[in-house]
């Protein structure tokens, strides 16, 4: 029987944990897998069990040195899905301009311009991006202190103008992939926290001055200190001359929630090099958010973190988009978008639904592509696969197979449970619930 990648489950053959190919903030027409259900290799980062282990460590990273890795360090980090989207305007294939970016408003698609990968890094709900859409953007720093930084010049030099290298993650690809990018270093970034047991966020600076929107400095503009000093006329010398010893264009600072990582952390020299003491006077909310950073958070190492955020003052819109540009058009919608609870539930808007729903869990596709095979007499009811007959989800069963033993921490899985289901996709019709746990 065929089913949808995000309905496909499985034991994962290091940690013997069931697991689940559903993608949260991935929607559920995005999600992609091996035709036969299959593991597949990750391309970056380590195993999820060696990652839960090192944020149960009591020592922290700051004890990094005393960490058992044991067995876990020899786990192959494999998945059941990805998130992907079909790239219609080349911005995943090396396009150089894109028309959202055109201050002129051309929006003409080079018809020779090649489309033939999908876009799979930012493939996800606004403001999330990763294979499995792991990553949240939020409009601040990671507050806290970050246990490792590294220069953006570092990146094999892929920086560096007079001695340019290779794309620092090929297989990835999204907007401005194929040229020295904002987009590029954060790739950079993502691999090495990916890499990191311990490696829970990263921020990069951005330039922005509030809680809104991300600046809108490319790398080059981040590297020039005349950008700053007359985008930020308000700082005094020495805070300029900080942003000057970081002209390389950036750096990535690297955070573990083991190390108190927090939103609402207030700036301290000794790690925000552009404020110090009191001076965060050009904005009324700097000493509680620095707005200068934008901070990426992996939400399946910590996902308590967002909450955080959501519980800072002020209002916590999803940073939209993820990247700098996206590598889809803006939505026409953002607005509405943004009033979704991304963050908390996990939802955004869908235009066919006209209303905020979680696109991981329920398909959010224009209703001249989805057949309802229940029409007539059987309007209101389901299309069940196993039984090649429409149902009433409400009081029938309709289900392959369900695992006999479920672990509590099954993984990525629903309420901790896994159900194999067949019942057909539709608009507005989410999974059915599954049957509460005894107390056996």
């Amino acid at each position: 029987m065929c089913k949808a990648c995000a309905e496909n489950s499985g034991v994962d053959p290091s940690s013997g944990k069931v697991t689940s190919g559903l993608i949260e903030h991935c929607a559920f027409e995005d999600h992609r897998c091996a035709s036969d259900g299959s593991f597949v290799d990750a391309m970056f980062g380590v195993h999820h069990a060696l990652s839960d282990k090192a944020n149960k460590f009591e020592g922290g990273v700051e004890n990094i040195q005393n960490f058992d890795y044991q067995n876990e360090i020899n786990f192959d980090n494999v998945l059941l899905s990805w998130c992907a989207r079909e790239d219609k305007t080349g911005a995943c294939n090396g396009a150089k301009k894109l028309f959202w970016e055109d201050d002129e408003g051309d929006k003409t698609i080079d018809p020779e311009q090649d489309k033939s990968e999908e876009c799979n890094f930012d493939a996800c709900d606004e403001g999330f991006f990763g294979e499995r859409c792991q990553y949240a953007k939020v409009y601040q720093s990671c507050g806290g202190k970050p246990f490792m930084t590294r220069g953006a010049k570092k990146g094999r030099y892929w920086y560096n103008e007079k001695a340019k290298g290779q794309n620092p993650a090929p297989e990835l690809h999204y907007a401005h992939s194929e040229e020295q990018s904002t987009n590029q270093f954060v790739a950079w970034c993502y691999t090495l926290c990916e890499e990191h047991p311990f490696c829970d966020a990263f921020d990069i600076i951005d330039g922005g001055v509030d809680g809104t929107k991300s600046g809108a400095a490319t790398y080059k503009d981040r590297a020039d200190p005349d950008w700053f000093a007359e985008s930020h006329g308000d700082w005094d010398e020495d805070r300029l001359d900080a942003h000057k010893a970081m002209s390389e264009g950036n750096e990535c600072r690297f955070y573990s929630k083991t190390m108190d990582l927090d939103f609402c952390e207030t700036s301290d020299s000794s790690f925000h090099p552009t404020c110090g003491d009191d001076n965060c006077s050009y904005n009324d909310n700097a000493r509680d958010s620095d707005w200068r950073y934008d901070c990426f958070v992996n939400t399946l190492r910590a996902p308590e973190a967002l909450q955080k955020e959501a519980a800072c003052s002020g209002a916590a819109p999803v940073a939209m988009p993820a990247l700098y540009p996206g590598s889809f058009a803006p939505e026409k919608d953002l607005d509405k978008d943004q009033q979704c609870d991304g963050y908390s539930t996990g939802e955004s808007y869908c235009p066919a639904l006209d209303k905020c729903v979680n696109r991981a869990h329920t398909p959010c596709a224009d209703k001249k592509k989805l057949r309802d095979q229940c029409k007539g007499e059987n309007a209101g009811k389901v299309f069940c696969y196993c039984t090649g007959r429409c149902m009433d989800p409400d009081t029938e069963e309709c289900q392959d197979y369900q695992y006999e033993a479920m672990p509590d921490d099954a993984g990525l899985t629903k309420g901790g449970q896994i159900e194999e289901s067949c019942w057909a996709v539709r608009n507005n019709h989410e999974e059915v619930p599954l049957p509460a746990k005894s107390d056996e």
